[in-house]
């Protein structure tokens, strides 16, 4: 399971890779199980209300949906 540094880290690639002019946008990853994707979303930034989503993915993992 990846470690709150992990999901921080992933976020924050994300964030980079997008010029700073654009609007926030959709992001979609896959993560491993629920504790995995609660981590994922309470990573700075933190997602508020209406901001993210989680949904199923394949074989069994799941699918998160976060606006940043």
């Amino acid at each position: 399971m990846a470690s709150q540094q992990d999901d921080a880290a992933q976020k924050q690639a994300l964030i980079a890779a997008k010029p700073q002019a654009l609007a926030r946008v959709w992001h979609v990853v896959n993560k491993s199980n629920g504790a995995a994707a609660v981590a994922f979303l309470n990573a700075g930034p933190a997602q508020q209300a209406g901001e993210a989503f989680v949904g199923p993915g394949p074989n069994g993992t799941l699918d998160v949906y976060a606006f940043f």
